[in-house]
């Protein structure tokens, strides 16, 4: 269920503002706590898959007249964290791989005999494992965790005019505060205590959330061993 609260960015410094006074931690310009909360939410990109940031790109897949496999642009809006691709019949299952092992299936000598389809990320672009020109759907993950409140337009980083509604989309604002928190407490020369208590806090609620909202990317299957 996406974020419907849509928390406004002048309220969240607000929050975090309040917690940082309470533990003794400096205060910042409005410009410096958007910086730090753009900081934050794309350390907790790295960190976590949010469910509110599933998206469904559609992908025009020519197959090459040459090599079994093609490529095709990766969809602006994705993270690098793929969740399935298929067609609009899901007809096929399309395992993804490492580029160099999608590239060794044109051998029967590294074991992927159960591969029929598959995908790898490969820079800016996806190398697509298949035969057949048709649109595929590539179900991922956002990079986009910020959005503007009236338009809810995505994007990556909060505005530092201090007066912009950008919200945090994830419905998960508490992780946004507390790693916001934590790179505020890691700023301070003197502040190693509650540095560490917020490091604690901050890791029993991911641990929380995760578990609550398991992510569903795929394994990658990595490059295999020569078996001849």
């Amino acid at each position: 269920m996406a974020n419907t609260i849509k928390t406004p960015q002048t309220d969240l410094r607000t929050a975090i503002t309040d917690r940082a006074q309470e533990l003794a931690l400096s205060t910042f310009s409005t410009a410096e706590m958007s910086r730090y909360l753009t900081r934050a939410a794309l350390r907790l990109r790295s960190k976590v898959d949010f469910p509110e940031t599933r998206l469904a790109s559609s992908l025009s897949f020519t197959a090459s007249s040459t090599l079994p496999y093609a490529t095709v642009a990766a969809p602006t809006a994705w993270n690098g964290k793929p969740i399935y691709l298929n067609n609009a019949d899901q007809d096929y299952t399309f395992h993804y791989m490492h580029p160099d092992a999608l590239r060794q299936l044109v051998s029967d000598s590294y074991g992927y005999e159960f591969v029929e389809h598959a995908f790898a990320i490969d820079g800016a672009n996806l190398v697509i494992y298949h035969s057949t020109t048709e649109t595929l759907t590539l179900n991922h993950y956002s990079k986009y965790l910020v959005a503007t409140v009236t338009t809810e337009t995505p994007k990556e980083t909060f505005n530092t005019d201090g007066t912009t509604g950008d919200f945090f989309i994830p419905d998960a604002e508490e992780l946004l505060i507390l790693q916001t928190l934590l790179i505020l407490a890691n700023k301070e020369p003197d502040s190693a205590t509650k540095y560490a208590e917020l490091r604690l806090e901050f890791a029993e609620a991911l641990d929380e959330y995760k578990k609550n909202n398991p992510s569903q990317a795929l394994e990658v299957i990595e490059r295999g061993d020569y078996i001849g």
